[in-house]
């Protein structure tokens, strides 16, 4: 026998050995070399697990993927999942079934979640399915949507603002040279009005604000007191107004009479007053004459005749 294939039947042994070693390992693991109970997960997506895919329960592998059958349900595409558990292995009947990649390097399976129901469920029913993420998936679709919004939003956005600086860097010169003027005039002015605040706010001045504050002070007591007096006034003046009003109408009656009897009155000294004249009059005259006589003849008052003229 040559060299060759004595190293050619070596390998053959290693690699049967090893074949050997794995199939053992996933009898162990799977649950094959024990009997085994049928259940069905229906999922929509199957992506990364096969036939022989191990089944966990909580963590532990009680079985492996017996068969996968695709089926349409509702108008839609699902897929009937066999899985052979070790027999005996308590399911409560809310548990739920996804498939599960621990890592990113460890192989994907079939997760079971366990229930807290009390009843349990036999062999050959259905443990219902859960949404099944791809991390994989999602991770390759994040990474399509990073690349678009960088190609379709970052870049032009990036080409904007790169354009925008530059058109600000060239006329930044011209601004910055009228920013610099304004700013010294605004400055000479701000000198300009301190000058003259230093000028306002001498103690000369001061000492008259002051006292012009001090008087400003003391008008705005005494116009408070004013007020407060004018305010005690114009009660005092209601409290006269209320009064005079209940006066008149507790007193409305009287008051009327006496009005009445006013206007009789005034009616009739109307009426005489056209006779009170005439006798005023008359005895105006009679006075008159009375005091022509009177003059004329001071003695008459004693009953003496007129003095004779000697002359005549």
């Amino acid at each position: 026998m040559k060299r060759s294939d004595v190293n050619y039947l070596l390998v053959g042994i290693f690699v049967l050995a090893m074949g050997a070693s794995v199939i053992a390992v996933l009898f162990k693991i799977t649950g094959r070399d024990k009997d085994t109970e049928s259940y069905v997960i229906v999922f929509d997506n199957v992506t990364n697990i096969q036939e022989g895919t191990t089944v966990a329960y909580g963590g532990f592998p009680i079985g492996y993927v017996d068969a996968i059958r695709p089926r349409r349900e509702a108008g839609r595409t699902h897929y009937a999942v066999t899985v052979a558990l070790r027999r005996g292995w308590q399911i409560p009947v809310d548990s739920r079934a996804r498939i599960y990649t621990p890592g990113l390097l460890s192989d994907t399976l079939v997760e079971i979640s366990e229930g807290n129901a009390t009843t349990l469920l036999k062999p050959g029913e259905r443990i219902a399915a859960e949404e099944t993420v791809d991390f994989m998936a999602a991770f390759s679709e994040a990474a399509l949507e990073i690349k678009r919004l960088s190609t379709d939003s970052i870049r032009p956005l990036i080409a904007t603002l790169e354009d925008t600086i530059t058109r600000l860097g060239s006329s930044m010169d011209t601004n910055m040279q009228a920013i610099t003027q304004n700013s010294l005039a605004l400055l000479e002015s701000l000198e300009k009005n301190s000058q003259a605040l230093a000028t306002l706010l001498s103690e000369s001045n001061a000492e008259h604000l002051s006292s012009v504050l001090e008087n400003a002070d003391q008008l705005t007591k005494e116009l408070s007191n004013t007020a407060q007096e004018l305010q005690r006034t114009g009660k005092e003046v209601n409290a006269f107004l209320r009064e005079s009003g209940e006066l008149v109408a507790d007193n409305k009656q009287d008051i009327r009479a006496t009005i009445i009897d006013m206007r009789s009155s005034m009616g009739v000294i109307a009426q005489n007053m056209q006779s009170i004249i005439y006798q005023l009059d008359t005895t105006s005259r009679n006075m008159n004459e009375f005091s022509r006589r009177l003059a004329e003849n001071p003695g008459s008052l004693l009953g003496a005749k007129p003095m004779q003229d000697k002359a005549e």
